[in-house]
């Protein structure tokens, strides 16, 4: 059984550790389909409709991923991506909390209505990577040309 990239789900479980985490996924009773188990207390408002929606992803790429989701009570989202902390997500350009899920997933809770939800990966430590690895070439490139001078001088 494969679920879908991302999907909306009505009903979270709690779980206080992660070893309780991983025996709930195992746990036969408790449909993953229609169910999120989080190590965080998040309560969805009571449902007093039938829960219907439906999520859409518009684009997907290694740092961003675009979803329209609609639905008709506040459910969450699952997004059958690994939870790492340095992805953030927005809904209707408001950010939002990512919470894991089924102990190594993302999820999201999604108000009522029709949304534009985005996820982004914004490493602070990849940044400064990034930044320190031009700083160098620059530094390298200046001793290489003063070298090359002094060679022809």
């Amino acid at each position: 059984k494969v679920y879908e990239r991302a999907f909306l789900v009505s009903q979270g479980l709690y779980a206080d550790s992660t070893e309780e985490s991983i025996k709930k996924i195992y746990d036969p009773g408790i449909a993953l389909a229609k169910t999120v188990i989080l190590e965080d207390k998040v309560i969805l408002p009571p449902q007093e409709k039938t829960t219907a929606g439906q999520v859409e992803i518009i684009s997907y790429s290694a740092n961003k991923i675009v979803i329209e989701a609609k639905t008709n009570v506040p459910q969450f989202l699952v997004l059958t991506d690994s939870y790492y902390p340095a992805w953030q997500a927005t809904i209707d350009g408001k950010k939002t909390v990512i919470y894991p899920a089924d102990h190594a997933l993302r999820a999201i809770v999604v108000p009522e209505g029709q949304h534009e939800i985005i996820f982004e990966y914004n490493s602070k430590t990849f940044k400064l990577g990034m930044l320190t690895s031009i700083i160098s070439l620059i530094i390298a490139l200046i001793f290489w040309k003063i070298w090359k001078e002094k060679k022809t001088n």
